[in-house]
């Protein structure tokens, strides 16, 4: 009993003392630029979001930056904790036939990380280079094993995008 009681007691101090300094390393929301208040995005799930900002960009960024943010302010812890799952099983690349099971595991680290792609695309229409390229800088920095499903049947890294954007724009 003694034993069992000192085991708890240092797994108990790790947890409340130790794992909250672990994860405050890496705990900030990532950058997710205000939506435009008068700009309204609906829809409930990241998936919905996450589809909408897609369709928004290319005729209309203030909706894409609002459906971006929605989905980044919502699920951002969730996609950090499955950004430390996929690090830890080796980033690789899902395949095709395996959609549906990589979004099983994955949904958060996925949407957000597109969303933050989205934002970074919007911004760039806008003529707000800077803050595009914090939003490319976060996703290589911060979700380097998110994937993003092209609706032509394959899956690109995020971060790989994000780098190209940031080449050729001209980011530091």
């Amino acid at each position: 009993m003694i034993k069992f009681c000192t085991v708890f007691s240092v797994i108990l101090f790790i947890v409340l003392f130790r794992a909250p300094n672990l994860l405050s390393q890496n705990v900030a929301a990532p950058i997710a630029i205000q939506p435009v208040p008068s700009v309204p995005c609906e829809g409930s799930t990241s998936e919905e979001l996450t589809k909408l900002a897609w369709e928004a960009l290319s005729d209309n960024a203030a909706k894409a930056l609002s459906c971006s943010y929605k989905t980044i302010s919502r699920w951002h812890t969730q996609a950090d904790q499955q950004q430390l799952a996929a690090t830890a099983s080796g980033c690789t690349q899902p395949r095709a036939e395996n959609i549906k099971e990589y979004f099983r595991s994955y949904w958060a680290l996925s949407d957000v990380a597109t969303c933050l792609f989205i934002q970074a695309e919007a911004l760039k229409k806008q003529d707000k280079m800077s803050e595009a390229c914090e939003a490319y800088k976060t996703i290589t920095n911060r979700y380097s094993c998110a994937f993003t499903w092209d609706s032509r049947g394959w899956f690109w890294k995020t971060a790989d995008g994000a780098r190209e954007k940031l080449s050729s724009i001209g980011c530091r």
